[in-house]
């Protein structure tokens, strides 16, 4: 049983290496990401950006309610931290 596409829970630097890492894997990337990091490298080179803005910006990627949902709403396999 392999992974066909994993979301990224994750920003800047780490989220690129996990990023990097599925597409050399031939596995479809998806990030979650608030909106501070709408214009970043990783949300601009993932196949699926995922919005999740609040007010504050890690809680975009805290909120394990939030993560969960979009995991399930784009179909992920997997959810990387």
């Amino acid at each position: 049983m392999g992974f066909n596409r994993v979301l990224i829970a994750n920003r800047g630097e780490i989220a690129l290496r996990i990023l990097r890492t599925l597409r050399d894997m031939g596995i479809e990337a998806a990030i979650i990401h608030g909106k501070e990091d709408r214009l970043s490298l990783p949300v601009m080179m993932s196949d699926i950006a995922y919005p999740n803005y609040r007010t504050n910006p890690l809680d975009s990627y805290l909120d394990i309610e939030a993560v969960v949902n979009a995991a399930k709403e784009l179909k992920c396999d997997a959810v990387h931290p």
